[in-house]
């Protein structure tokens, strides 16, 4: 049966709790440099590493793997920890911990199987290709997607119009036949609103800055509701399915 329509999904806070995986990250690191006696202070260490994660971005950053290494590095030497063994040590614990927190979650799984029989499914993300394909990986859905839009690849960052073009030269589709599900109104939802695509917003209880809040698009969920998208999409499709 041919599929008419694309549904396409952020991954960051909309596939995957990553502020959540990445506070227990940061928690375990902080932990165990503690109990080294490499750092004494938890709060200058969190602290220096949010002040520079926020410095650093670009297409292929990614913040849930603290990539590039520099993030690790310049929060270590902003604290005056240096030497490769802090640093290795460091990014060790905090990558273990993300890893160990990435697995599949039944309910989201089956409600992405029950869409991908009606409908075309994709991912259009921000990040490094090989972090964000691993990610899909172990949550175990990555068969589930094609294609896979990944910023590293296309160069350029949500919401650049270049990389939901580039979804919709790899899927063949006009832009009103594609649902663009995000949780970020900037990048996500006015990004692929700017190109013509549908657009889901998904609420991570995060409060909306005054720019943000008149673009959620034409539906919106909760986070921890993912899994109830179904009906969602197909109301905002269902004039036309």
């Amino acid at each position: 049966m041919a599929q008419s329509f694309t549904v396409a999904f952020d991954i960051g806070n909309t596939l995957i709790d990553v502020d959540g995986i990445q506070d227990r990250a940061l928690q375990s690191t902080t932990d165990a440099l503690v109990e080294r006696h490499l750092i004494g202070s938890r709060s200058d260490f969190l602290d220096a590493y949010a002040s520079v994660e926020k410095s650093i971005s670009g297409p292929a950053v990614n913040h849930l793997f603290s990539k590039p290494m520099e993030i690790m590095k310049r929060t270590l030497d902003s604290i005056e920890l240096s030497g490769r063994s802090s640093l290795y040590f460091a990014l060790s614990v905090y990558r273990d911990t993300v890893l160990r927190a990435i697995e599949p979650k039944s309910d989201l799984t089956q409600m992405l199987k029950d869409m991908r029989a009606k409908h075309r499914l994709a991912i259009v993300s921000d990040g490094s290709i090989d972090d964000q394909i691993l990610t899909l990986y172990r949550m175990g859905i990555i068969e589930l997607f094609d294609p896979i839009v990944i910023s590293e690849e296309v160069g350029v960052l949500k919401p650049d119009p270049r990389i939901f073009e580039r979804l919709l030269f790899e899927t063949g589709m006009s832009a009103s036949d594609v649902v663009m599900v995000g949780n970020d109104p900037y990048r996500d939802i006015a990004g692929a609103k700017r190109v013509g695509m549908k657009t889901v917003w998904v609420r991570t209880g995060r409060r909306l800055n005054s720019a943000e809040i008149d673009l959620p698009g034409d539906g919106s969920i909760d986070f921890d509701q993912l899994h109830l998208l179904g009906p969602v999409i197909d109301r905002i499709l269902g004039e036309e399915s």
